[in-house]
């Protein structure tokens, strides 16, 4: 769960942010439509400077995930011959022989 769906009022039950207090930390009384305002637009801000270049392991992969975990599930499909590369510095990707 994160607070996204808070903060926009997707999500009504089972919050876990404590809005009335986000509000009086960030000196704004009871003005969350203010508090939506600005936390969508940082968002916004923030996507709008990332460099947004596709690993080629994505496309590469039949499978990504932890190394031992990729073995097993080779093993549980039945493949004999497999790749298994490091994707990034925890990932790895299983690809066909």
């Amino acid at each position: 769960m994160n607070s996204f769906n808070e903060f926009i009022e997707r999500t009504q039950r089972c919050c876990i942010i404590n809005k009335k207090q986000l509000l009086n930390s960030l000196c704004l009384e009871d003005d969350f439509s203010r508090f939506q305002q600005w936390y969508l637009a940082t968002l916004e801000e923030k996507l709008d400077n990332l460099e947004r270049t596709r690993q080629a392991f994505w496309s590469q992969a039949t499978v990504v995930g932890y190394r031992e975990w990729l073995y097993g599930e080779a093993r549980a499909m039945g493949m004999k011959k497999i790749i298994v590369s490091q994707g990034n510095s925890e990932q790895y990707y299983l690809g066909k022989c």
